[in-house]
């Protein structure tokens, strides 16, 4: 936990250094590299490292696109509803990699983020690690109710409300299993 600190912040030491993001559809690439706190015993980074790291991804576009400032001074927080993960390749102590995160979705109840892992450089450099979804919202504390897309996108001074990328079965599928796993929590917690 404590090599994420570490991690934060050295992303707030470079923060300055990195361009401004246009809402809603451009990545973040962040880099990098597994470290003895990420691995399990197989000497790989342990699965739920690629979530945390995921966390960066976030976290970036939300600040480098202007979301951070008004969310803050609006009291909206950010939080993940669920998220999935599938790993192709194992990363290795040591080994560099990429995280691609970029807004894949959006309807007026859910933003799904897309998070691509990759190597970074040796035999399989580009090659997807894990790919992961996650569904997040910004809460409104003042008003008790989640922030719509399109009052982010004005927030953040958009004059022109930027619809959704299309859905894809992928988004579909992680989107309703988003709806089934909510709609088990509740049965489950009567």
């Amino acid at each position: 936990m404590l090599n994420l600190w570490f991690r934060l912040f050295g992303y707030l030491l470079t923060l300055r250094l990195r361009p401004r993001l246009t809402p809603p559809l451009e990545s973040s690439r962040l880099r990098f590299r597994v470290w003895p706190s990420d691995i399990d015993m197989n000497l790989h980074m342990t699965n739920a490292r690629f979530l945390s790291i995921s966390d960066f991804g976030r976290i970036d576009l939300i600040v480098r696109t202007g979301l951070f400032r008004v969310a803050r001074k609006n009291r909206w927080v950010p939080i993940v509803t669920y998220a999935a993960v599938v790993f192709r390749q194992e990363i290795k102590l040591w080994k560099p990699f990429e995280l691609e995160t970029r807004i894949a979705y959006w309807d007026d109840s859910v933003t799904v983020f897309e998070h691509c892992i990759r190597h970074r450089k040796g035999a399989n450099k580009g090659v997807l690690a894990a790919l992961a979804f996650s569904a997040a919202s910004l809460y409104d504390r003042r008003n008790k109710q989640f922030v719509t897309v399109n009052e982010m996108q004005a927030a953040v001074g958009m004059k022109d409300i930027v619809p959704s990328p299309p859905s894809t079965p992928e988004i579909q599928t992680f989107v309703s299993a988003q709806r089934a796993f909510k709609d088990a929590a509740a049965k489950k917690g009567a």
